[in-house]
């Protein structure tokens, strides 16, 4: 069943429990090593919740209650800056998992997580995810293991951002939009429509800058630009380092 579908039933759908096991994204996700008595014992401690466009599922300064695990949708991660604006520090798709870095950490939430669009969550509550760790020592490794990835991703942006032109940084971040979530049926637009200004704090520029790249882009038959949406059409763009 389509999220979309899903929330427009949403006091039902909500109680109707989803197995692990049949899970088709839990292969990328931290509970992938799990064994069949694991599994069963998260299903009886996750709670299945579903988010329409817009709202959050955790805020910034919040303290963490559990692991967030997305089954279906797109959301994104975002931080209020010095100057009191929003910026989006990452996006997340299907199979990933959200708040393990504070949680493990225990520290309040660095960041927001939003809903682009009606999602799926499975949440994991502390206590079920402390008793699972003592069974299952993996999991430990597997949060360490994402963690390193992810400190390597942001120190590889920090670079990127002192180094890149913004035209690059640009072409980057619409490279990061298709590794995230993929291309629509027709192969050449993004699966995914994002506002200017994310796009922008994605690529670490201006929402004027990223308006004038993209429609630059578009003069060049690189891109073709429709409201929100994104389509390549010169894919070798992506060929850069």
């Amino acid at each position: 069943m389509a999220v979309e579908q899903a929330v427009a039933g949403k006091k039902d759908i909500i109680m109707h429990h989803f197995n692990c096991q049949n899970c088709t994204v839990r292969s990328e996700s931290l509970f992938a090593g799990l064994e069949a008595g694991e599994l069963h014992s998260l299903n009886d401690f996750k709670v299945c919740k579903f988010y329409e466009k817009g709202d959050y599922l955790f805020h910034e300064g919040e303290d963490p209650e559990g692991v967030y695990c997305l089954r279906a949708g797109k959301i994104k991660v975002s931080k209020i800056g010095a100057d009191g604006k929003e910026q989006v520090t990452h996006l997340v798709h299907a199979g990933q998992n959200l708040g393990h870095r504070a949680l493990f950490a225990e520290e309040k939430f660095s960041g927001s997580a939003i809903a682009l669009e009606n999602v799926h969550v499975c949440f994991i509550p502390r206590k079920a995810l402390e008793e699972l760790t003592k069974k299952n020592p993996d999991i430990v490794w597997s949060v360490a293991k994402l963690l390193a990835k992810e400190l390597g991703e942001a120190e590889s942006s920090m670079t990127q951002l002192a180094q890149d032109s913004v035209r690059t940084r640009v072409i980057k971040a619409l490279k990061n939009l298709v590794e995230t979530y993929g291309y629509k049926t027709d192969k050449n637009t993004i699966n995914a429509e994002v506002k200017r200004q994310d796009l922008a704090d994605i690529a670490g520029t201006t929402r004027e800058s990223i308006t004038r790249q993209l429609y630059a882009l578009q003069s060049e038959n690189v891109i073709l630009l429709s409201g929100k949406k994104i389509s390549i059409l010169d894919k070798s763009i992506f060929n850069v380092t």
